[in-house]
């Protein structure tokens, strides 16, 4: 099987090279900005240069069965819509046209949980789409324009809903954690019915394995996350064990975190550690058998070994 990763020197795409590389019989064309090094004899390096409406993907697609389809930016200088829509919306109808018209057989997409909302739980497939910023706007139009071009030459689509993924080298929100953990900052009080799903990148790449294969993943969507929703504050303790030892210390008080989203300026970062994001992975269960090989702790565990020399406890 001859698959093409888009973004593939990137967080997500370089898990997925390197789990389909350790796949018999796979060959993986790796497209990506910038040009890459890798030994294996499976693993076949293209620039392809900007992801955009205008980019030109026949030599990478040259005898590919099957896309995953990871680049793509999840910020523009002021979440500028235009730029957004750009590079996600326009550059994934670019490709899957192109893709369709090659004869590849199936285009695995990745989206984000984000296009239910930025709250609320627990989501599934079936439940309308509801996003509330430029970039979750961006990817539901991308799902829409790949299904478009699937429904007119006959290629398969999955598109894949994952929630924030972690792992070594997560930058974002998780990365803020992880230094908030090494800190001596007080940690969150706890938050009954605070849930939010997450899912580890070894996680997300088996899953993406399993959907390149599985005739039962063929023009389905699916959500996708570690089998426990967690609450931040508990997984800012777990964190701060694996950081520094011991989960000890005074947490911030419950009412001054109240007052504290009510102020307009940091009320968003608030809701981003006090609310809930979760969504039910029924259908991938059901569907495809799935089941996460690795659980959160072990997620965690596996990140914060391999990051502790870039994130260090402070004294």
């Amino acid at each position: 099987m001859k698959v093409l990763v888009t973004g593939a020197s990137g967080f997500v795409g370089r898990a997925v090279v390197e789990k389909l590389a350790a796949c018999n019989g796979v060959e993986i064309v790796a497209a990506s900005r910038r040009p890459g090094q890798d030994s294996r004899p499976c693993v076949n390096w293209v620039v392809v240069g900007e992801l955009g409406p205008g980019t030109h993907w026949q030599q990478a697609l040259e005898g590919v069965e099957c896309v995953v389809h990871c680049a793509g930016i999840s910020a523009a200088p002021r979440n500028a819509v235009s730029e957004l829509d750009q590079l996600n919306a326009q550059g994934t109808a670019n490709l899957a046209r192109q893709a369709g018209q090659a004869g590849v057989r199936r285009f695995v997409f990745i989206s984000t949980l984000k296009v239910h909302g930025e709250r609320g739980g627990p989501f599934s497939e079936s439940q309308p789409a509801n996003p509330q910023t430029p970039y979750s706007r961006s990817k539901l139009k991308a799902e829409q324009e790949l299904i478009h071009a699937c429904q007119s030459t006959g290629m398969e689509y999955v598109v894949v809903r994952p929630p924030l993924v972690y792992g070594p080298g997560a930058g974002g929100n998780f990365r803020l954690l992880q230094r908030w953990a090494a800190s001596a900052m007080p940690l969150l009080p706890d938050q009954p019915g605070n849930k939010r799903s997450m899912i580890y990148l070894g996680n997300l790449a088996a899953f993406i394995r399993l959907a390149l294969t599985h005739a039962a993943a063929a023009n389905q969507i699916f959500l996708v996350a570690d089998a426990e929703a967690v609450s931040t504050a508990r997984l800012l303790k777990e964190l701060r064990v694996l950081q520094r030892g011991n989960a000890s210390g005074p947490a911030i008080p419950a009412t001054v975190l109240r007052l504290a989203g009510a102020l307009p300026v940091i009320k968003p970062m608030v809701a981003r550690l006090t609310e809930s994001l979760y969504a039910s992975d029924a259908r991938a269960r059901t569907r495809l058998g799935w089941a996460a090989p690795h659980t959160m702790l072990e997620g965690i565990r596996n990140t914060a070994m391999i990051d502790k020399n870039v994130i260090r406890p402070e004294p």
